[in-house]
């Protein structure tokens, strides 16, 4: 069973080279069926300390929690992006650019009026999902879903070793959710609780934001794989890629 560690991941990818400038419109092909392609850019690598310009998007999500690639095109501005001791403001299409010292384990964050907080570890390309606080409110209701009001929630990705979703996929959450996991059912926002369908999304809602989580999935051929060290936020959702070889 291969275990991913996201520091480490992280780490790899900015010791990987010695670059101290920006790769421009980085594209960005959805791995969960979405049809809007979105761009960013990000630093493969630099030494450490060296403080960096980084340029992503936000992508607001208004329609269907399972296209994390569908974003709003206008009316994401004023969001407040955090990335270490560093903060950026969004423009009307979500884009931002951000200075972040060069070091493993960074995370963004963020924050505003009307969306659901988001996180989600720094990469080689930016694009940070976030739902609308009112499509959230409405999926989370029509699921039935619980989310304790100290409890944060992550949702994965799982992807093949090509970068396509992944369909039956189990997976278990340390700690364990408040409910759940949930996965991407045949309906757009409609939730399953069998295996990932073909947009490969899992949902762990409720989870302590005491420690880390650690995420395992399970494929229908007996590939498996561990996500550890996924920070949990306080009313917020974490986005994490999953990859299942």
């Amino acid at each position: 069973m291969k275990r991913f560690d996201p520091m480490f991941a992280i780490g790899l990818v900015l010791a990987a080279g010695c670059l101290e400038h920006e790769q421009e419109n980085l594209p960005v092909n959805p791995p969960h069926g979405g049809q809007s392609i979105v761009s960013g850019s990000g630093v493969v690598g630099s030494p450490p300390g060296t403080v960096i310009l980084l340029t992503g998007r936000v992508c607001l999500i208004t329609v269907n929690v399972f296209a994390l690639g569908e974003c709003a095109g206008t009316g994401v501005g004023g969001l407040n992006v955090a990335l270490g001791g560093a903060v950026a403001v969004t423009g009307d299409d979500g884009t931002f650019t951000i200075q972040a010292v060069s070091q493993p384990g960074l995370v963004f964050r963020v924050d505003g009026d009307n969306i659901v907080p988001a996180a989600q570890a720094l990469q080689a390309i930016n694009i940070i999902p976030t739902f609308s606080s009112s499509l959230f409110a409405t999926v989370i209701a029509q699921n039935g879903i619980s989310i304790p009001p100290a409890g944060g929630s992550v949702m994965a990705s799982v992807t093949n070793s090509a970068g396509a979703p992944m369909a039956g996929v189990t997976a278990t959450s340390t700690p364990v959710a408040s409910s759940g996991p949930f996965f991407d059912g045949a309906q757009p926002s409609q939730f399953s609780q069998n295996e990932t369908g073909n947009s490969g999304i899992v949902f762990f809602p409720g989870l302590t934001t005491l420690g880390p989580a650690s995420l395992s999935f399970a494929g229908s051929q007996g590939q498996e794989s561990t996500i550890d060290g996924v920070q949990v936020f306080d009313g917020g959702v974490t986005f994490v890629s999953a990859p299942l070889d």
